[in-house]
């Protein structure tokens, strides 16, 4: 589902908030778990719903979803009350961007066809941070197609040591020489 445009103005508006309140961390791991709970509970259907009004949508988030700060409980609520509740995961993505570049770092989502120990996690991290000149946060992804190597999506970056990216190339290598 793309992204709606008002996900920035809500995602700036609560870093803000955050950053004002030094807690740009914990802003960050509220609005995830608030995502999460939504999302595992089914809420997000209720919460949309017309036939349900202002008043009971906050008072479900408020019952449903303890523990956070305040002023995220208080975003939540706002966004219920004027059913765009279903923007939240946009809004978390662009809050983490946001706080990703405040910190000076970067997400990476790296796919191999088996788990990644530790060390080599480690070691693909250290490649990538040296290739971008950044922190990199992984995030990895198994995907059997791959069939051996890595691939790593840094941004608008793609990084391709798969065996099936070689393959692949091996194939329009050959295509061209035949053409």
């Amino acid at each position: 589902m793309p992204k709606a445009p008002s996900t920035k103005r809500y995602a700036l508006a609560a870093f803000e908030l955050a950053r004002e309140g030094g807690r740009i961390e914990q802003w960050a791991e509220d609005l995830a778990r608030a995502n999460e709970a939504l999302q595992s509970e089914g809420l997000i259907e209720a919460l949309e719903s017309p036939k349900i009004g202002a008043s009971q949508k906050v008072s479900i988030i408020r019952q449903s979803i303890t523990g956070l700060d305040p002023l995220v409980t208080n975003l939540l609520c706002l966004l219920a009350s004027h059913n765009r509740i279903g923007q939240l995961p946009g809004i978390l993505e662009d809050y983490q961007a946001l706080t990703d570049a405040n910190y000076g770092r970067v997400r990476a989502m790296v796919t191999t066809a088996v788990p990644l120990e530790p060390e080599q996690e480690q070691r693909i991290k250290r490649q990538l941070e040296a290739m971008v000149g950044l922190e990199v946060v992984i995030t990895s992804h198994m995907d059997p197609e791959v069939m051996g190597g890595v691939m790593a999506r840094v941004g608008d970056r793609i990084i391709d040591g798969t065996l099936r990216g070689r393959l692949l190339g091996l194939k329009r290598h050959l295509a061209q020489v035949r053409g």
